[in-house]
């Protein structure tokens, strides 16, 4: 299971990961859902991996063949560790709050980071993983409305038929953080975003464990169909 009230390190917010193939949503999801948290009593802030990495030069120049960054990781990871805030490494006063202003011991979390790298961090920086996953009959348009080569896009889409990104993330965080979720129509963009500030809502009130649960089932009525959903 996730992290419980009862654990006195856990964070007063969740720090989320959303992670996938290239164009499978991740961006969309991450920006959808922070919007939707920002005039609640659980607001997050969004971290986009790849923004962060141009902006601050945290890269060793392009790869030309597959025309993405080689990033510099250690520089990356020293920048983000201070602001992810690690649970190994606070100690102090563990006393529960429903209050969101910072208290010695208690880490105050709130992060959505947007990444397709996921095994990049350190497992406990954060709560909950969610993988996005696409038929290739959507993703292959997307990834050509990029102008991605198509050396790229075959890489891409071998990827997500191989489901790499997926046992990725399991092998790196574990199986318990790990929350697969389609994302092939509109719909399904919106009913993730519901799902995951449910559990952040859900989190903040100090009911991790039940909301868990329930938001996994609400997940596995519809998410994973074997059958291929038609575009709305």
């Amino acid at each position: 299971m996730l992290s419980t009230s009862s654990d006195p390190q856990r964070r007063r917010l969740p720090n989320i990961l959303i992670t996938g193939t290239p164009g499978t949503g991740k961006t969309t999801l991450s920006e959808l859902v922070t919007s939707q948290c920002t005039d609640t009593s659980y607001p997050m802030d969004l971290i986009n991996v790849n923004e962060r990495v141009i902006a601050k030069g945290f890269h060793d120049g392009k790869d030309e063949q597959f025309n993405s960054l080689i990033v510099d990781e250690t520089q990356l990871l020293d920048d983000l560790e201070d602001t992810l805030c690690p649970i190994a490494s606070v100690q102090g006063n563990t006393e529960e709050s429903p209050s969101l202003e910072p208290q010695q011991g208690i880490p105050p979390g709130g992060y959505i980071v947007d990444t397709h790298s996921p095994s990049l961090f350190p497992p406990n920086w954060f709560d909950l993983i969610i993988i996005l996953r696409t038929w290739n009959d959507n993703l292959y348009p997307r990834l050509e409305a990029r102008s991605y080569p198509q050396h790229k896009i075959s890489e891409n889409i071998t990827a997500e038929i191989m489901q790499v990104v997926l046992e990725e993330a399991v092998d790196h965080f574990s199986e318990d953080k790990c929350w697969e979720m389609r994302s092939d129509v509109a719909d399904h963009m919106q009913k993730n975003s519901k799902r995951i500030c449910k559990f952040i809502e859900e989190w903040r009130n100090g009911n991790v464990e039940e909301a868990s649960v329930e938001v996994l089932k609400e997940i596995d009525d519809w998410a994973m169909s074997d059958e291929e959903p038609e575009e709305e």
